[in-house]
């Protein structure tokens, strides 16, 4: 991601938080940390709607208070990054610097969800919980992995 280049989708919002935020702004040669940031983003989505799918399934987390929290607080602190981008149109507005508060309440949100599904009565609960987890511990993984390579 660059934010001097428009090739970069440095204009798309969603694509520049998202990238920026596990990559920062830096450029990398490929293939092997191409490669990575690629399995890394693919991780990331599905995380992403691994904790949507906990919500669906565990209605009943969304109401509890640290839920409700949680939920809260990210969905401020994106609204939050979206006036400043809007208030402000520039990439920078949107790049990983803006995105480290939301990663708190985040993480402890994915985690709860690898916490509980797990812990479910049906083969399909506990075998997307498993998943998660594998999914989880593979983007830790990879995370490692790609920022040793690069320092």
């Amino acid at each position: 991601m660059s934010p001097w280049e428009d090739s970069t989708a440095r204009r798309n919002y969603w694509n520049y938080l998202l990238k920026t935020s596990l990559f920062a702004t830096f450029h990398f040669d490929p293939p092997l940390e191409s490669d990575l940031a690629r399995a890394m983003s693919l991780l990331l989505l599905v995380l992403m709607g691994y904790v949507a799918l906990y919500f669906v399934v565990q209605r009943r987390a969304l109401l509890e208070p640290v839920g409700v929290a949680l939920v809260a607080s990210c969905a401020i602190l994106l609204a939050a990054s979206i006036a400043g981008r809007i208030s402000t149109p520039f990439c920078s507005m949107a790049d990983f610097r803006y995105v480290m508060p939301i990663l708190i309440p985040a993480t402890i949100l994915a985690t709860s969800a690898m916490a509980a599904l797990p812990k479910g009565r049906s083969m399909l609960s506990r075998g997307l919980g498993y998943l998660g987890c594998f999914c989880g511990a593979l983007f830790v993984l990879a995370s490692v992995v790609f920022w040793s390579i690069m320092w």
